[in-house]
């Protein structure tokens, strides 16, 4: 057309004019006012979530925790209390007495006394879970005292459930040996120095048991 600029090299075809700067003008935002970033609408939309997922899978989850504790419960019973029964009865019989005659000085260099023989292997062979209910009739009947129970805590601590772990851990590709020796061997000598620190008539460490 008439007027329009032509450019150099460009031949006899018009080119558009400079364009002219025109300030912006910002539009007001269309979006919801549930998505405006305002305390109300993101306090509802995480109020609505939350409902959601606990009306859904929420109670689902809920519910199988509740059973899985309450099996767990039911298994521990059915364990311990015939465990508590067997100890009350091999308290009075001659080979509980025999084992603890020959097992007697390894106890006392352990600090222990004949009556914590029967809770420490339990504890040892079966785990903590287990041997807690004999180590808490133990110490409801006044058998082993607050020494004895302490050192006996500490040892199962250290090492317990030996069977249960060792087999996982050689599952997985681990040393049996290995790991044995090591906990047996620390928890022998954790028990054993605090056994010597903590003298039966001295009251330098007196943990709250």
């Amino acid at each position: 057309m008439a007027g329009d600029p032509v450019w150099r090299h460009d031949g006899h075809r018009p080119q558009p004019g400079p364009r002219r700067w025109r300030p912006q003008q910002h539009r007001r935002s269309r979006r919801s006012p549930d998505l405006l970033p305002h305390p109300v609408g993101r306090y509802r939309r995480l109020a609505d979530a939350r409902d959601a997922g606990f009306g859904g899978g929420g109670m689902t989850i809920f519910w199988d925790a509740l059973l899985g504790a309450l099996m767990l419960c039911g298994k521990l019973v059915l364990i311990v209390v015939p465990l508590v029964v067997v100890f009350e009865v091999l308290r009075y019989a001659k080979v509980f007495r025999t084992l603890g005659s020959r097992t007697e000085p390894v106890m006392r260099g352990l600090g222990l006394g004949r009556s914590a023989i029967l809770p420490l292997f339990t504890g040892i062979f079966l785990g903590i879970a287990y041997g807690a209910g004999i180590i808490i009739r133990s110490a409801a009947a006044g058998q082993m005292s607050r020494r004895e129970l302490f050192l006996t805590g500490l040892f199962l601590a250290t090492c317990h459930a030996v069977i249960e772990d060792v087999l996982i851990f050689v599952v997985l590709g681990g040393d049996a040996v290995m790991m044995l020796g090591l906990r047996l061997a620390l928890a022998v000598l954790l028990t054993a120095l605090l056994a010597r620190l903590w003298k039966p008539d001295a009251g330098s460490i007196k943990p709250e048991v």
